[in-house]
């Protein structure tokens, strides 16, 4: 390497970023230290480029970023070696030169003047960015940065080696090819030509071919089957699988979508594994895994690990970035041959499942039997694609990893239950439950405890597992409202009921979760059980009606089911405390929890309101005969209207409390995110969206100030010559304003908070500068 008297970089070549990259850095000066340090070399393979001035110019084309780190591994021996034998100094008379490059150019030319100045004279690698002869503008120049990076990475990982003697061996122990080309024109064509000569290996490709090596080590032994049938089916049915979901857009990107679905397999494997506990402790390992994952580096081994195992599950179920290094999987046993069977055997069972999987998805909205909604998404992909291969948030949905868990989980032997029905129960038991880092574990290994019951010697079938107590360990992660209600769905015993119900799960806001049926309708009896189906079936109906997949539908307006809902509710009504506001549904959660939510407050349950509100859109749909649907012609917003009216107005005992001034559009306009600060009865807050320091008012007030726009002779903002308005912040009023000689006489009327209609009236004069600092 030292005949190359100057290695030139050409201009289109791209800067030096293998210094900024740990995990490939830090793997590459080992190799390079270790071949310098022992007699059996180092390969570095072909390098490209062109040589002129009789071999003594060289142009990279093609291995510049393995020419600058060796250049600057040589110098940082030259530099030791001078420092430890300083009678007998070495020069370097290798120039490194970037064309264009005006930063790196300099630097490397200030590097090689500077040789002898770069460690200490107690051997210790100077801070570069400090020394008098580096410009600061260098700072932020890529190139600089990767170089500083890999001398810093050469000085920690260097050790106790012999600087002077791995100088001597530098050139005897290094070994590439160059492939010279003919040519002078170094930034034209051939530059072009030699960067087209093939698509470099994508990171699967060069996992698989890891992968490879490392099913070989572990299994190649004692099973030799293993090995062959990995290496049949990883080029053959397991990428036929992933092929044959995607479409002819996604099929050139079919490596990423590879490393998706294998690093989805194995976080699944460890998630309730131990993986900081199977994690090599030593100092080097730990130290090396800290500072490529970035990870602060603690004394404690334990927590360190922990840390570690964190971090990896974490980045590898990411949508962006979440391949790790080779550097990395080298150092964790993160494919050992446990997860390797796994996967393996995952493989096998999605391949083997395919069909089932794909054909429980919805095509179409008249489709019922055997079919299941898990989530909205594009109906022109499968829905294996959509579990295991497709992720739009910016890290997999821990629910959706626990569903893909339950479709390898599926028994492999014959069972009592067919994939349709497991898939159903899973799909109702996860989707509605909160599953998150703390308790994936325990869903998972209720799973597992499903799997069992159902395909061991006593092959129960759900209906026992539901029903029984000596099985009730496999059901403990999953909420008890969930079990519950799927316990009331298996005692139902209508065939055509049941039939309805599973429709009714399809529906895309409740998936599942029709535990208000139950509340609405009871549980089914012998004696009236057509009685019981129609009534379940026109509250079903009515229920299709209110809400779809977002939450309230869109067929009419929202502002009136919330005050039809406030008109049937208690006193307490209806709604969530969110900080320290209370919130009329604005979110689709909240939503889903209060259709279902039968908690009691004060006289009675949550979602009592809602009963009763689908209660009269029932009879108004259905008459009391015929169970035919009208469900389309029906005017929903005329019938929340009759609901209100008959609550707020002409009902026997219509509403006298707080709920009262929630009757009128106007308030439900102004709480833009229906929120309202409620101190109490007598002390309610309108919020224009939800901080205190933005637009509030007392409800009173707005309520008093809308009705007087609307009396003769207050049009436009004024009553005679007296100008009104509300003021909406802090001690919220509506102010009359008239100038008496040239100053502004203000009379202010805001709510007393203590008692429901009182008043109270504020008359002062004050200058207009004052005015301006209390209107604006």
């Amino acid at each position: 390497m030292n005949d190359l008297k100057k290695i030139v970089i050409p201009s289109l070549q791209r800067d030096y970023v293998q210094g900024n990259q740990h995990d490939k850095i830090e793997p590459f000066i080992e190799y390079l230290l270790d071949g310098l340090n022992s007699d059996k070399g180092i390969d570095l393979n072909y390098i490209y480029g062109i040589e002129n001035d009789e071999g003594k110019t060289f142009y990279p084309i093609d291995g510049q970023q393995r020419l600058t780190t060796l250049w600057l591994l040589r110098m940082y021996l030259t530099s030791k070696a001078n420092i430890n034998n300083p009678t007998d100094k070495k020069v370097l008379e290798q120039k490194l030169i970037y064309q264009t490059r005006e930063y790196a150019h300099d630097f490397c030319m200030e590097m090689s003047e500077h040789i002898n100045e770069l460690f200490t004279s107690q051997c210790k690698l100077v801070k570069i960015e400090e020394q008098n002869w580096f410009i600061d503008a260098w700072r932020h120049d890529t190139t600089v940065r990767g170089c500083i990076s890999t001398l810093e990475t050469i000085d920690r990982k260097f050790g106790n080696n012999n600087a002077v003697k791995m100088l001597e061996n530098f050139d005897s122990n290094l070994h590439y090819t160059i492939e010279s080309l003919n040519d002078n024109d170094v930034n034209g064509d051939i530059y072009i030509k030699m960067n087209g000569r093939g698509v470099p290996l994508t990171e699967y490709e060069n996992l698989k071919s890891w992968l490879d090596k490392k099913v070989e080590d572990l299994f190649g032994k004692d099973n030799s089957c293993f090995v062959s049938n990995w290496r049949i089916c990883v080029d053959n049915k397991w990428t036929d699988m992933v092929w044959e979901n995607l479409d002819e857009s996604q099929k050139s990107l079919i490596d990423n979508y590879q490393l998706r679905l294998l690093y989805t397999l194995i976080f699944l494997y460890w998630r309730n594994k131990n993986l900081a506990g199977s994690i090599e402790d030593s100092d080097s390992n730990l130290e090396n895994l800290s500072i490529s994952l970035g990870i602060e580096y603690y004394d404690n081994k334990d927590i360190l690990k922990e840390e570690i195992a964190d971090k990896i599950l974490h980045k590898i179920i990411k949508r962006e970035n979440f391949g790790l290094s080779l550097y990395v999987l080298d150092r964790l046993p993160l494919f050992n041959k446990d997860a390797l069977k796994f996967i393996a055997a995952s493989y096998d069972k999605l391949y083997s499942r395919l069909v089932e999987l794909n054909d429980l998805k919805i095509e179409n909205e008249n489709e019922v039997d055997r079919k299941l909604y898990f989530w909205k998404a594009n109906k022109e992909t499968t829905l294996f694609f959509q579990m295991f291969l497709d992720e739009t948030l910016e890290s997999i949905p821990y629910g959706k990893l626990t569903l893909c868990y339950s479709v390898v989980a599926y028994p492999t032997k014959k069972i009592s239950e067919d994939f349709y029905e497991w898939m159903y129960r899973m799909r109702n038991l996860i989707i509605n439950q909160d599953i998150h880092n703390g308790n994936i574990n325990s869903v998972m290994e209720s799973i597992d405890k499903m799997s069992d019951y159902l395909s061991g010697n006593l092959a129960v079938s759900f209906d026992l597992i539901l029903r029984s107590v000596q099985y009730e360990d496999a059901l403990k992660a999953f909420t008890k409202q969930q079990r519950d209600e799927e316990k009331h769905k298996i005692s139902i015993k209508d065939i055509e009921l049941q039939r309805f119900i599973r429709s009714l799960e399809n529906h895309p806001f409740f998936v599942g979760q029709i535990k208000f049926m139950f509340n609405f309708c009871g549980i089914e009896s012998e004696s009236d059980n057509l009685i019981y189906k129609n009534k379940f079936i026109r509250y079903a109906e009515a229920m299709k009606c209110l809400f779809d997949e977002n939450g309230f539908a869109k067929r009419y307006d929202h502002w009136r089911l919330r005050r039809a809902l406030l008109g049937c509710s208690d006193h307490y009504g209806f709604g969530y405390e969110r900080s320290s506001n209370w919130n009329f549904l604005s979110s689709r959660s909240d939503k889903k929890r209060f259709i279902s939510d039968s908690e009691s407050h004060e006289e009675q349950p949550h979602n009592k309101c809602l009963e009763s509100v689908v209660e009269v859109i029932a009879a108004k749909v259905f008459d009391n005969s015929d169970s035919e649907l009208k469900i389309q012609d029906i005017d929903i917003n005329g019938i929340l209207n009759e609901i209100a009216d008959d609550k707020f107005r002409s009902g026997s005992k219509p509403i006298t409390d707080w709920r009262k001034y929630f009757y009128d559009k106007y308030i439900w306009d102004y709480i833009e995110q229906q929120n309202v600060r409620w101190n109490s009865d007598n002390d309610i807050y309108l919020m224009k969206k939800i901080r205190w320091n933005g637009e509030h008012v007392d409800v009173r007030i707005y309520h008093f100030y809308n009705k007087l726009k609307n009396l003769p002779g207050f049009e436009n903002g004024y009553w005679k010559d007296w100008k009104y308005d509300i003021w909406s912040y802090n001690e919220s009023c509506v102010y009359f304003e008239k100038k008496f000689n040239d100053k502004p006489l203000v009379i202010n009327i805001t709510h007393n908070s203590v008692t429901d209609n009182a008043f109270k009236f504020n008359i002062f004069v004050r200058d207009d500068i004052e005015k301006n600092e209390k209107t604006d």
